[in-house]
């Protein structure tokens, strides 16, 4: 019997006397903040800070059934919504279901619906309906980190993805769809706008927390789990945190508070206080984190082996992947580094322990608790480590195109990977990819020789006898020349091809760190690749880092100007002020999001005042009513109802 059938089937008595027993449950301890770990619906008592994004993200859920939700990493996207947004809809309105693509996007997808059903169905559609018949409520479909579809997945998983996110979207069936993405990432979706159009239609960008909400966040945690927090402390942590953008760095802020947190409970366990000595001891606050870092390998046993193993859990974009222990322990041996499966296995219980990776999911994957550790670990990174993660990387995608389009590796791809052999431990799959591509490639070049051959043969076949012997004494000649010339432009070839791909591969590298904007790295990357070829293409790439560093300097001065207004409250000159920086054609596309988003909350708001005018117009209170149409003209000057109610009040 299942439980649905059993709870049908209980008495009043049984069910009052379950709740009772319930209630008498211990509850799990609660402690005021959470380290890196995301915040969800069971710490909606200790969330604070957010009420502006979570109730414009909940706006904006009911007017479509697709909602875009990015930022920069750090700013607290997963928590507004598994936590804020959750906790806003009651759980009899939504059925949420969250899901990790990871590297199988297309497989994760399919195998977290199966987790919801109680049958087997052909397809995500047939699951979702099943899900759908006995929930009796809409399905949310949150897609969190769904960057990890550009930076983990493969192009026939995001393809397999993509096509039944069109099919349900299109589908009668009450199901919605969340992505949550971060902000480098969010042209990659364009990628998906053929299938579905409306995937940039309703979007929201979340901001790193203003210091007017950080004093909520410090304190209102603190209250719920009798801390004290010592005066002045919240002040002085909001001035660290916020001095340069007048934002917070939601990082920091939470390593920070856990920290002192942790220092309190230490010092007294029944009556724990934050005080301002501990803030003052632990010195800048950027570098908590890296300390943290520090401090738990060198309190290792072996701690060059423990960050072998941390940076197998770092892609090729400095980002958190997900391993299981089995594919932790082969990566190691990939690159030479011998560590056994015991050892393997005790070093990430100990950075669970210690919180640098989070617990083992259902499924077995470990990963870094939040990219920002990530980060941290591929700085520590050598030029080869991540050239030969790359590389590796390369060879792994390079199997999985041949085991599905049987694509063997060319000559490029050859050359490409062929210094980084010596250093990694390939599987038999992958030395048979390698092998079987260099035959193919020396079997179309005796094709061609054979070729050759038989073209000399006819020839020789259809002279006269008299030239016979001339003819094949002179073919011999020129079949030798030839194999003489083909050698020597063989061997021009290979060193122009490795000249070639060390060119591209440099300036490929150069070309992606000047779309993150990091100019030195791309100068320093053009400079590499000129080594190989000296070509005008660099002079007129360094030529346009020039040209937007002047520019951006310009734009970056106006939005640091309309995002202090904004920070301020005037949202009106902000939005004057990023139309003043959308004047310089660059970072057109943020700063239209920018002003979009700004817009919106001018919208929100004047309608909140408009209706709160004519509210006490109602009522005959003509002075509170004027002070909000005071209100709705310094957000929007030509606002034509609020100046009819200024005339009507006049007359």
């Amino acid at each position: 019997m299942n439980e649905e059938n059993l709870h049908n089937e209980l008495s009043l008595d049984d069910l009052f006397s379950n709740i009772n027993r319930e209630s008498k449950k211990e509850k799990k301890a609660i402690v005021p903040f959470k380290f890196l770990d995301s915040y969800t619906l069971e710490d909606k008592d200790i969330f604070y800070g957010r009420d502006d994004e979570i109730n414009e993200i909940y706006r904006k859920f009911h007017l479509s059934n697709i909602l875009l939700i990015y930022g920069k990493s750090g700013t607290g996207k997963s928590s507004v919504v598994n936590c804020g947004l959750r906790s806003k809809i009651p759980t009899s309105d939504l059925y949420p279901i969250t899901i990790r693509c990871g590297k199988e996007a297309y497989k994760n997808f399919n195998a977290e619906l199966i987790k919801h059903s109680s049958v087997r169905a052909p397809d995500s559609l047939s699951y979702l309906k099943h899900i759908y018949e006995t929930k009796f409520k809409p399905i949310a479909l949150i897609f969190d980190q769904f960057e990890e579809v550009f930076i983990l997945s493969t192009s026939d998983e995001r393809k397999a993805l993509l096509n039944e996110i069109k099919i349900i979207s299109e589908s009668t069936l009450s199901v919605s769809f969340i992505f949550i993405i971060r902000e480098e990432y969010y042209a990659n979706l364009t990628e998906f706008e053929d299938e579905i159009p409306s995937i940039y239609s309703n979007r929201i960008r979340i901001e790193k927390m203003d210091k007017n909400h950080v004093e909520d966040a410090i304190y209102e945690p603190c209250k719920i789990c009798n801390v004290a927090v010592e005066k002045g402390l919240s002040d002085k942590i909001i001035n660290q945190l916020t001095k340069n953008t007048g934002q917070l760095e939601l990082t920091w802020f939470q390593v920070l508070m856990d920290k002192l947190y942790k220092i309190a409970i230490e010092r007294d366990k029944q009556n724990p206080e934050l005080k301002i000595a501990d803030l003052d001891k632990l010195g800048r606050i950027d570098k908590v984190l890296t300390t943290f870092v520090d401090d738990q390998l060198q309190k290792m046993e072996n701690g060059i082996n423990g960050e072998f193993v941390l940076k197998t859990l770092v892609s090729v974009d400095g980002t958190k992947k997900q391993l299981k222990i089995d594919e932790i322990h082969s990566g190691l041996n990939d690159i030479g580094i011998k560590i056994s499966f015991d050892e393997v296995k005790d070093i990430v219980k100990y950075f669970t322990d210690v919180r640098i990776l989070s617990e083992k999911d259902e499924n077995g994957y470990y990963e870094f608790r939040h990219d920002s550790i990530a980060a941290r670990i591929f700085e520590r990174m050598t030029a080869f480590e991540k050239e030969l993660s790359e590389v590796r990387k390369f060879i792994e995608n390079s199997l999985k195109i041949f085991d599905n389009r049987q694509k063997l590796l060319d000559q490029n791809d050859l050359n490409y990977i062929a210094p980084y052999l010596e250093k990694l431990i390939l599987t038999k799959e992958q030395k048979e990819l390698i092998n079987k591509s260099k035959k193919q490639i020396q079997k179309n070049k005796n094709r061609k020789l054979r070729l050759v051959g038989f073209i000399i043969i006819f020839i020789l076949a259809v002279s006269s006898g008299l030239t016979i012997w001339a003819l094949i004494s002179k073919a011999e000649a020129e079949n030798q020349k030839q194999i003489a010339d083909e050698q020597r432009i063989k061997a021009d070839s290979l060193y122009e091809d490795s000249m070639l791909s060390n060119y591209q591969k440099f300036i490929t590298i150069g070309d992606s760190e000047l779309d993150k904007g990091e100019f030195d790295k791309a100068e320093e990357n053009y400079e590499i690749a000129r080594t190989f070829i000296d070509s005008s293409e660099i002079d007129l790439r360094l030529l346009k880092i020039d040209t937007i560093r002047k520019l951006s300097s310009s734009v970056d001065s106006i939005i640091a100007e309309a995002e202090k207004l904004y920070a301020s409250g005037q949202y009106y000159n902000a939005k004057i002020k990023y139309q003043e920086a959308l004047n310089n054609d660059y970072k057109t596309a943020i700063i239209e999001n920018r002003i979009d988003e700004i817009q919106g909350v001018i919208d929100s708001k004047v309608n909140s005042l408009l209706h709160a005018i004519q509210d006490f117009l109602d009522q005959g209170y003509q002075d509170m009513a004027l002070k909000r149409i005071s209100q709705v003209l310094e957000l929007d000057p030509d606002n034509v109802k609020a100046k009819d109610y200024l005339k009507m009040i006049n007359q």
